[in-house]
């Protein structure tokens, strides 16, 4: 059957609608003329020297020892399926360095083991271990946190038998397919034994009691956000490996720089000098002033994106902003809707590199061979991950303008399947119509469901999965234990050296955790405010500490605070604006050595 009827997301194209999509299709023909693609394939070995940088791997191969530490760490974090995948693009690429140049390039064998495809070389990935590790942080709180000894009792693995091995593989696997949990690569079909099972239950009903709150795209740090990027690539490539579909990635072409201010410009450099008037925009100004006037004038417009503007009028209005934007010497005000629209598509299709990015246009039109609805948003939400900042902001800026458009459809006469068409074009063909081809009914119906999907469910799509936050919280805490593990190894063969005596006491010492106080200082140095102690009781949730500062002292009344929320910095997260729903008293105990803080959200 046609990929588009696999998904009830997806409508087949009645004639209208057909005709409304080539239409399209024909005028970015015309207005692209004989311009050059803005991409090209990248060859194997580009591919994965590409993948194994930017997911910070590449030392492992050519052995840069200080960097190595951390790639190392980001191993130790892996699920068994994100390890696979990254073993077979390190071994691909040494075999075509090996091939292609001869040189001496470090084996993959050198890192993993002599049997490449087995995890059970892996350092920490072997079943047991695995567990283990993926209960670590369980293990080493259970009796600092009462309610979290019967968990640990309940889940412990016991001394492994003969023949048990299968048993413990069983549950490691079933973990690994909880979707909120830990990797979210397949759900795959499996014969899962009673103890699995059970304790499956047990771990997705302990995680979920500790409702650690909604983290969208934004409530990160850059740097937590970098490392949130690393492991989303080795997750995509791990769910693409599964699912048998090619994880491809091009390169964009380099091509000459426009005489522009505002069309043809990269969205880097218009944001650069955007950032110069103002500090902290993350959505181009002219961008934001065209979206602005098409929702104040475009939503009871009818066929608002359908119906193409004057061209006349349009090349005029291009002329005019390019010279007296910035000067303030262009109003709105007479500027049509239709023309508004129409604008807006040839921005779009004029970037000098596409908004879903050279690099990663190929994985988003994967998407469609997917065939299950949640495996597709999950998919879609990696790549969301993986845009460049600028790419993501601009394109949630406007997909927000095509929801409401959608919405509106009782004026504009476009429902949401009517806009995805309109709009699937600009969005993939803006690297070159090769992209493509071949362009039949069939394609079409499937890449307009994709845009659907972005559209009607892109709250989901930036929220960052509760399983890539954790495993940036193992990759913070791997980092920081090792020059603590170097520093611990020096001081204990010196007091190995000076008292062996004294040993077994230090040992206990060292051994025994501080219980945990469930009480926060809250700082507000924004507000002038001095900190506060809190008792983190059952309930208490990240709004309701933030509403406090903001409360009246005398009449108990709350002001506004919708812009402020509440930070949780420092531990094994480098800073997150918290939901306020979180609840804190389950954030503490995953985060004792946190510091909180209220401060504006990031606009």
């Amino acid at each position: 059957r046609p990929s588009f009827d696999r998904s009830s997301s997806q409508d087949s194209l009645d004639e209208l609608s057909e005709r409304d999509f080539w239409t399209e299709v024909h005028d970015i023909k015309e207005s692209r003329g004989n311009d050059e693609a803005l991409i090209k394939p990248a060859d194997e070995e580009e591919q994965q020297a590409d993948w194994l940088h930017e997911t910070g791997l590449s030392t492992l191969v050519v052995q840069q020892q200080q960097r190595a530490l951390d790639a190392e760490a980001l191993l130790a974090t892996l699920t068994r399926t994100q390890a696979a995948a990254a073993i077979r693009r390190i071994n691909t690429y040494t075999q075509t360095m090996r091939r292609k140049n001869k040189q001496t390039v470090r084996d993959v064998r050198d890192i993993f083991g002599s049997n490449v495809m087995s995890l059970n070389s892996l350092p920490g990935t072997t079943p047991r271990e695995l567990w283990r590790s993926k209960l670590s942080w369980l293990a080493a709180r259970r009796d600092e946190v009462p309610s979290l000894k019967k968990d640990w009792e309940e889940l412990k693995i016991p001394s492994a038998a003969p023949g048990s091995r299968c048993d413990v593989e069983s549950r490691v696997s079933t973990v690994q397919q909880l979707p909120d949990l830990a990797e979210s690569s397949v759900n795959r079909a499996t014969t899962v034994t009673t103890t699995a099972t059970a304790a499956a239950t047990a771990v997705t009903a302990m995680l979920l009691q500790h409702q650690l709150g909604v983290t969208r795209i934004g409530d990160l740090s850059p740097e937590d956000m970098r490392k949130v990027h690393r492991v989303a690539l080795i997750e995509l490539a791990a769910f693409f490996d599964a699912l048998h579909i090619d994880f491809t990635r091009n390169r964009p072409v380099k091509v000459r720089a426009k005489d522009s201010r505002l069309f043809g410009v990269p969205l880097s450099t218009l944001l650069e000098q955007d950032q110069k008037i103002s500090p902290g925009v993350k959505v181009p100004l002219f961008l934001q002033e065209l979206l602005t006037h098409l929702e104040q004038t475009g939503l009871d417009t009818e066929g608002i994106f359908r119906i193409p503007g004057s061209s006349s009028r349009i090349k005029s209005l291009r002329q005019e902003l390019e010279a007296g934007f910035y000067d303030g010497a262009v109003t709105w005000d007479d500027v049509r809707p239709h023309d508004a629209a129409s604008l807006l598509k040839l921005f779009i299709r004029e970037l000098p590199a596409p908004l879903l990015t050279a690099e990663y246009l190929t994985a988003f039109t994967s998407v469609e061979k997917i065939e299950i609805r949640k495996q597709r948003i999950r998919a879609l939400n990696l790549l969301i991950i993986l845009l460049p900042a600028a790419n993501r902001d601009v394109l949630k800026a406007i997909l927000e303008l095509l929801l409401k458009v959608s919405e509106a459809s009782t004026a504009t006469r476009m429902d949401l399947w009517n806009v995805s068409l309109i709009m699937a074009p600009n969005l993939f063909m803006s690297s070159g119509s090769a992209l493509l081809q071949p362009l039949n009914r069939q394609f079409a119906a499937a890449y307009a469901g994709l845009v659907r999907m972005l559209i009607k469910d892109q709250r989901k799509l930036w929220i960052i999965p509760p399983f890539l936050l954790r495993q940036v919280r193992e990759l913070n805490d791997a980092n920081k234990r090792q020059p603590q593990k170097e520093r611990g190894v020096r001081r204990f063969l010196r007091i190995t050296r000076i008292d062996k005596d004294k040993k077994p006491e230090r040992r206990e010492y060292a051994n025994q955790v501080e219980p945990l106080s469930y009480t926060i200082r809250v700082a507000a140095p924004l507000l002038s405010k001095l900190p506060m102690a809190v008792q983190l009781d059952e309930g208490v949730r990240a709004g309701d500490l933030v509403a406090r500062f903001f409360a009246d002292s005398e009449g108990g009344k709350i002001v506004e605070h919708q812009e402020y929320c509440l930070h949780e910095i420092g531990g094994n997260i480098g800073d997150r604006c918290l939901d306020a729903e979180t609840h804190m008293r389950a954030l503490y105990e995953a985060n004792p050595h946190a510091d909180w803080v209220i401060k504006p959200k990031a606009s």
